[in-house]
């Protein structure tokens, strides 16, 4: 909510014009942002317990490889994304694509048919 206000105050917008124009009331918008901290937050603990569950573990040279990786695909000097992004955040997205692939690696698939 407040990076909503933030932006909403660089555009010279009042929080009460934001609602009116979505048609929506500030305690929805509020509802709708706690709805999806709450999703993101689920989803966050559940990587980290497959994570832990499978020992799906990031090495340093795979942050470093990260980091090389998004230098190249911006074209920015590894320096630059180094001062954006902490380790800690490139590991855990790394971590999120390891047990991505981990799933998917195990995902049982089923064909469902409907009765007719």
């Amino acid at each position: 909510m407040t990076q909503l206000r933030q932006r909403l105050r660089k555009s010279q917008m009042t929080m009460e014009l934001y609602c009116k124009s979505a048609g929506l009331t500030p305690e929805q918008v509020r509802e709708s942002y706690r709805r999806e901290a709450e999703r993101q937050l689920r989803a966050m603990l559940a990587v980290r317990a497959i994570a832990e569950a499978e020992k799906i573990t990031v090495t340093q040279q795979e942050v470093d490889a990260e980091i090389a990786r998004l230098s190249k695909l911006h074209d920015t000097p590894e320096e630059e994304i180094r001062k954006v992004l902490s380790r800690d955040a490139i590991a855990a997205a790394v971590t999120n694509q390891k047990v991505q692939r981990f799933l998917l690696d195990h995902a049982a698939l089923t064909s469902v048919v409907e009765k007719e």
